[in-house]
């Protein structure tokens, strides 16, 4: 099936197989042969992802066809296919075929069943849907294969991970971060480089690399500018509000602060956050990640499966060691235009994204509705007023009415 296009950087017409572009065609009234003729063709075929250039010769019905799957220095020459006949033969070979429904379908139902014994099942129903044919897209230059629509990429992992259904969170943190976030009106983000796990930057991708494939290890490196985009805040659940050792652990030993928020979730999809529970592995592995390797291993054909999206989903997977602190991370990607306001975290150098909390400004999806002074909290008495004051003069938005409350623990010293 051919079709007109309009745009001037566009071929006249493009070669379909069950609404896959295979190959893109130029017609002229002569055939000019020339390496600017190659490369101009050659590109075309990259921005469609198709391994086939096309010229016509309206007037002496000649074809001549550039297979740029051959190039292999981004130039000159090409192989080039001079006749029909060839370029049927090339186009029906098993290499260059896209799989079929039937061989997809036989493939994943194949892993849905190696999943079986996840803890989510869901997730492998989801599996199935996503990796649907009609959801994949394929560029048979690469000869990689990926879900198509991204949202429908971030639906399987949103399954695969525990969703946060309370309306309410936590997070523990010193009294110096609270007095930063009263006095300067911002919440902030910071990079995954300086959290207390080190391995924090690559647990996800070193379990899924030594299941011994280089190719995977390979396709899942990571930048340090890949890294410092990626930015979070640890939550937990709102059950583990005052409680003693996730005092001791995140809230200064009882001498900081368990600040309590409303999520309003229009604002997590609004601002490209993500708000998921942590999963953790088990004295037997990980299983979700074993899920998540398989799949990375993906051979149709001659196509390898990818994930689009790793970059930003692989940062809610950590080893069973913090299984305890059940976390619930928001995570957010730098969007282009953020602001990097760079720290001294502990003592690694790291980047935050800072967010406005001002009433009628607010740009963050956790909202203040309660402050917890710690049971080792200094001149706890006096501050829960003056706190209070304070927090009432600077205009934050909160969720009404947000108390300055003290922890119920006594006795700990």
């Amino acid at each position: 099936m051919s079709s007109r296009v309009i745009n001037r950087y566009d071929p006249d017409f493009v070669i379909t197989k069950d609404g896959v572009i295979i190959a893109v065609v130029e017609v002229t009234r002569r055939v000019i042969v020339n390496d600017g003729v190659y490369h101009r063709l050659a590109n075309i075929a990259r921005i469609f992802s198709c391994a086939f250039g096309v010229i016509y010769c309206f007037d002496t019905k000649e074809l001549l066809v550039l297979d740029i799957r051959d190039d292999k220095s981004n130039g000159a020459p090409y192989k080039l296919i001079q006749t029909f006949e060839r370029f049927r033969d090339v186009l029906y070979d098993k290499s260059s075929v896209i799989p079929t429904q039937e061989e997809w379908e036989t493939i994943v139902q194949k892993i849905i069943e190696e999943a079986k014994d996840l803890r989510y099942t869901e997730a492998g129903l989801k599996a199935l849907e996503v990796l649907q044919k009609k959801h994949i897209e394929y560029d048979q230059v690469t000869k990689k294969c990926w879900v198509k629509d991204k949202n429908e990429e971030h639906e399987f992992f949103k399954t695969l991970l525990k969703p946060y259904s309370e309306e309410d969170i936590c997070r523990y943190t010193t009294y110096g971060s609270l007095e930063r976030i009263l006095k300067e009106k911002k919440q902030s983000v910071c990079s995954i480089v300086c959290m207390n796990d080190k391995t924090e930057c690559y647990y996800a991708d070193r379990y899924i690399s030594n299941r011994g494939d280089e190719k995977v290890k390979d396709a899942l490196s990571t930048s340090y500018e890949e890294l410092n985009a990626c930015q979070i805040s640890s939550c937990t659940d709102i059950k583990m509000s005052d409680n003693l050792s996730m005092w001791r652990m995140y809230g200064d030993d009882a001498k900081g602060v368990c600040l309590k928020f409303k999520i309003k979730k229009h604002l997590l999809d609004a601002k490209h956050f993500y708000l998921y529970h942590v999963s953790y592995a088990d004295k037997y592995g990980h299983k979700e990640l074993d899920m998540i390797a398989r799949l990375s291993e993906l051979k149709i054909g001659d196509y390898v499966f990818e994930f689009n999206t790793w970059y930003l989903w692989k940062h809610f997977f950590k080893p069973v060691f913090y299984k305890e602190e059940n976390e619930v991370r928001l995570l957010y990607f730098q969007q282009k235009g953020d602001q990097l306001k760079w720290i001294k975290a502990g003592e690694v150098m790291a980047p935050v994204i800072e967010f406005n909390i001002e009433k009628d400004k607010n740009e963050y999806p956790l909202v203040l509705s309660e402050i917890m002074l710690g049971p080792k909290f200094p001149e706890a008495n006096t501050n829960t007023v003056q706190i209070g004051y304070w927090k009432k003069l600077q205009r934050i938005e909160e969720e009404e009415p947000c108390k300055v409350v003290q922890s119920r623990i006594e006795g700990y010293r």
